[in-house]
């Protein structure tokens, strides 16, 4: 997996957007996920490669 999205939990996601991403982008593999898997991925699995050295992350925040 290329990217993680965290979904907001108190606000409907846009059904269409999530139709589209859940079908994929080429050359990008997108996962959805509530906010105990995004940590989960982000602080364990995302975190470091297999040696345990950290990897480099991007955070994008959406502003209102």
């Amino acid at each position: 997996m290329d990217c993680v999205l965290l979904l907001e939990p108190h606000r409907r996601p846009d059904r269409a957007a999530v139709r589209e991403l859940r079908k994929g982008l080429p050359f990008l593999d997108i996962v959805l996920a509530d906010a105990g898997d995004f940590d989960e991925l982000v602080n364990v699995m995302f975190a470091a490669d297999r040696t345990g050295v950290p990897k480099g992350m991007i955070e994008v925040i959406q502003w209102t």
